[in-house]
Parts: structure tokens; sequence; C-alpha cells
């Protein structure tokens, strides 16, 4: 719980950037 809990801050926090990286991410995995 303690661990959902800081995703979810970071999701408050950062959602913008954090879904870039992970879009960046994704591709670079799939190429």
């Amino acid at each position: 719980m303690k661990t959902d809990h800081i995703f979810y801050r970071i999701f408050q926090d950062l959602p913008e950037t954090f879904f870039q990286l992970w879009g960046e991410l994704s591709e670079n995995l799939n190429n």
C-alpha cells in the first residue's frame, strides 16, 4: 500500500513527464 501511495503522488506531481518518459521507453523496447 505504501508503494501505491508513492506512485499516486508521482502521478499527481508529474503526470505529463511520466507518460512522455514511458512512451519513449515503450518505443525503444518495441524497436
